[in-house]
């Protein structure tokens, strides 16, 4: 029983991993015209998740500034701006190390809204990137920061998973297994 939720698991880590492509593409789509349905639908709300604010905000924008702080840029954004790749997962959640412990309980409350917004609008998102692409990349440039904010947000989301496994299960009945878990893909890039 643990090998096929072990499988499931591993299934969908790959799947969401792979969606940085679409949802954070970095250069324009070569579609000339989205289907109809993609002018009426307010995409840039997906670059507007929720965000930190006050100390914790400083703190993860130094503790970011630090990470990026010597990139070798791997090109350039919309506004000829160079890129660094983002940082792992992994150097992101590590901020627990080097944060004032009176920040803690901001941090983990972030995370916890992090995690439930990405959790509510990933699919979503994935799907409305895929099926709009024009207008999907055109409000990820409305929005100052959009790119960066959904991929800090997914980001932080993660490491929220880390510091809180969700325990997966499987049960079997005749030849129907389920699974429950939860998985998180990595961050793709960020503008320096």
């Amino acid at each position: 029983m643990r090998s096929i939720a072990t499988l499931l698991a591993l299934q969908a880590t790959a799947a969401l991993a792979s969606i940085f492509d679409t949802i954070l593409p970095t250069t324009s789509p070569t579609i000339t015209k989205d289907p109809w349905p993609c002018t009426t639908a307010v995409l840039e709300k997906y670059f507007d998740p929720p965000k930190p604010t006050g100390e914790l905000l400083a703190a993860l924008l130094d503790y970011g500034d630090k990470l990026i702080d010597n990139c070798t840029p791997i090109g350039t954004d919309i506004i000829g701006k160079p890129i660094c790749a983002f940082p792992p997962q992994s150097q992101w959640c590590a901020i627990t190390t080097a944060m004032p412990k009176t920040l803690m309980s901001s941090y983990s409350a972030y995370g916890s809204s992090a995690s439930s917004w990405w959790s509510r609008y990933a699919s979503e998102a994935v799907d409305y990137a895929t099926y709009c692409p024009g207008r999907w990349y055109r409000a990820m440039h409305a929005m100052p920061g959009g790119a960066g904010w959904l991929n800090d947000t997914i980001a932080f989301a993660g490491c929220y998973a880390a510091d809180h496994p969700v325990t997966v299960t499987a049960s079997v009945t005749g030849s129907t297994a389920t699974a429950t878990g939860s998985t998180t893909p990595q961050p793709t890039q960020t503008s320096k």
